[in-house]
């Protein structure tokens, strides 16, 4: 948890995020969602596998429960 995300990926992490509470409004919550490899199956789901996290708000936030999710899956 004290190793630094990519700059590059934190920029389009929170970038992402950005676009989303324009459109949803200020501080919008989102989830955090581990992945499996077969996500995108037509006819299976295997996201939050692992974890989700719920409520996440503002881009601190957002970047840590990130972390997080890495760290479960590895």
């Amino acid at each position: 948890m004290h190793a630094e995300l990519p700059k590059e990926l934190e920029k389009d992490i929170t970038k992402a995020y950005d676009k989303l509470c324009k459109e949803f409004g200020k501080d919008c919550d989102v989830a955090v969602r581990s992945s499996a490899t077969a996500e995108d199956l037509p006819d299976a789901s295997f996201a939050g596998q692992q974890e989700t996290f719920l409520d996440i708000k503002g881009h601190k936030s957002l970047l840590i429960a990130c972390k997080n999710v890495l760290l479960l899956i590895y």
